[in-house]
C-alpha cells in the first residue's frame, strides 16, 4: 500500500508553485487574511515543508524560520484530520534538530475573524512536540 502522503524540505523558489495555491486556499479564501499580509519576506529566507498526495498534488505546507518560529502551517480543508499537519510539524522539527536550533515556538496569526490557527494546535497534538518542551538532538 502506498503512503497516503509524502513530505519534503525544500527551499522558497522550489516549494513556491507547490505551497503558493494551497497557503492562497486556506489563509487568503478560508480565513479571509489579506494577500498582501500572506506573503512575506520571511518565506525566502525559511525551509519549508511541503506535503504532497500521491498525484504530486500540494495538499499541506508550513515553514521553519531560522530563528526557529514555525508558522504559515496550511493544510486543505479534505485533507485534515488525515495527519498532515502532525507530519508537517515533524518534518520541520528534524529540519530544526539538523540545524542545531535548540528551541523552536510555533507562531499563530489572528485573522480578521479572530481565529488563531486551530489547525496548528491540531497538528501540535498530532506530533510529540509539546508547547514549552524542547528539541532533543
Amino acid at each position: 500500500m502506498s503512503p497516503a502522503f509524502t513530505i519534503r524540505i525544500l527551499s522558497w523558489s522550489e516549494v513556491l508553485p507547490l505551497a503558493r495555491p494551497v497557503r492562497e486556499k486556506v489563509f487568503v479564501e478560508e480565513q479571509r487574511v489579506p494577500r498582501e499580509l500572506e506573503w512575506d519576506e520571511w518565506d525566502e529566507r525559511c525551509d519549508h515543508a511541503i506535503a504532497c498526495a500521491p498525484d504530486g498534488r500540494a495538499i499541506g505546507t508550513a515553514r521553519l524560520a531560522p530563528d526557529g518560529r514555525l508558522g504559515r502551517m496550511a493544510v486543505l480543508r479534505e485533507c485534515r484530520g488525515r495527519g498532515v499537519g502532525g507530519a508537517l510539524l515533524e518534518a520541520l522539527l528534524e529540519r530544526a534538530r539538523e540545524l542545531s536550533l535548540s528551541r523552536v515556538r510555533c507562531m499563530r496569526r489572528r485573522t480578521p475573524q479572530g481565529s488563531t490557527g486551530a489547525s496548528a494546535s491540531a497538528s501540535a497534538e498530532e506530533s510529540s512536540w509539546r508547547p514549552g518542551s524542547r528539541i532533543s538532538r
